[in-house]
């Protein structure tokens, strides 16, 4: 029962260490994927540390419910045969974010992309725009998150229903 055990914890470490190993170069390639959406006037990129998937945060300043990342990119993207999934329709979602002090109506808007086993998700969002004089500012910062994982369709497509975005449209809307 011993020799058991230990035969298991051994295979369990070397899974977790060939694993590893093979998410290191997953994640540079995801990176380099990602890094080609992420706008050149970006601010304080971030590259979240110690995730299995890739995740890159900027800021940009564009004028009022502007998506941060390039739209035409994304058509480009769909055009090298990603799939494309996007709002169902031109608003933003809009909610009351309580989970910060103090509470903020945020914007929200998602995109992503899929092909041949990586997704790739986008997201702007908006805190109320208003300046420090109580004034709407017209060109607030975004916040744009860019998130590319290894994932199966089916995965993508879960998300992409649960974030209602439609996968069958071709055109990108604002």
């Amino acid at each position: 029962m011993l020799r058991r055990r230990i035969y298991l914890v051994t295979m369990l470490f070397v899974a977790l260490i060939v694993g590893c190993t093979q998410d290191v170069s997953g994640r540079a390639e995801l990176r380099n994927d990602a890094e080609q959406f992420v706008p050149p006037d970006a601010t304080q990129k971030t590259v979240a540390p110690g995730l299995p998937w890739v995740q890159i945060s900027f800021n940009v300043r564009r004028p009022w419910l502007q998506f941060a990342f390039d739209e035409n990119r994304i058509r480009n993207a769909q055009l090298a045969g990603w799939k494309l999934c996007q709002p169902l329709t031109d608003k933003w979602e809009g909610y009351e974010d309580r989970a910060v002090t103090p509470a903020k109506y945020r914007r929200q808007r998602t995109y992503l992309l899929y092909k041949d086993g990586v997704s790739m998700q986008f997201f702007g969002l908006y805190d109320t725009p208003l300046n420090t004089a109580g004034n709407r500012d017209e060109f607030p910062v975004q916040l744009g998150i860019i998130v590319a994982r290894k994932e199966k369709k089916s995965e993508a497509l879960q998300i992409a229903q649960n974030f209602h975005l439609s996968c069958d449209t071709t055109a990108v809307s604002h």
